[in-house]
């Protein structure tokens, strides 16, 4: 089902065009619109490296969590499998609203300190989920750890993207996928 969701996706997709370098505009402390970053040197190939491994590892912190949850709220701690459901949906639900907040979290905090508070968040709600055997305590860790997830991925792509020049930045988004 979610296949045939995609297919009108195939003639929105093919009716665009590639985007125009636009000025820099600066809007209460952050960039709008495209602009050449600065190109650290001929080839940012090493920031990108150490971008790609930060995603890497950012991945790994939320991601593991995330594969093991029904495993440990089922064998670990006995949870009946309708209650795992609402759980993981509740997570899933909550996530979309928190990463609409990012942009404001931007404004006010810049997309680089959103990025690293909300990883730090992200390892905090994992807190919970390490040191409370109950299922309320993996609970509020993860639903912590996908609305903070959700609001330091956005801002991690979005500062990626500033701190490379416009022709590495779909290099820069390869690599950080490939992570």
């Amino acid at each position: 089902v979610s296949a045939l969701l995609l297919i009108p996706a195939i003639p929105i997709m093919v009716a665009t065009g590639r985007a125009r370098a636009r000025p820099v505009q600066v809007y209460e402390g952050v960039l709008a619109g495209t602009t050449d970053a600065p190109s650290h040197g001929s080839s940012p190939l090493g920031l990108m490296t150490v971008l790609a491994l930060v995603s890497f590892l950012r991945v790994i912190g939320e991601g593991t969590p995330r594969a093991f949850l029904n495993v440990y709220l089922d064998a670990g701690l006995g949870l009946p499998t309708g209650q795992i459901g609402a759980l993981v949906a509740a997570g899933r639900l909550l996530s979309a609203p928190a990463g609409l907040m990012m942009p404001l979290l931007a404004v006010r905090w810049g997309n680089r300190r959103t990025v690293v508070l909300g990883a730090f968040g992200v390892s905090l709600s994992l807190l919970p989920l390490a040191l409370i055997p109950h299922w309320i305590g993996a609970g509020v860790g993860f639903l912590a750890l996908t609305a903070l997830a959700a609001i330091a991925r956005s801002a991690f792509i979005v500062y990626g993207m500033e701190v490379v020049a416009p022709r590495w930045r779909s290099t820069l988004s390869a690599m950080t996928t490939m992570s």
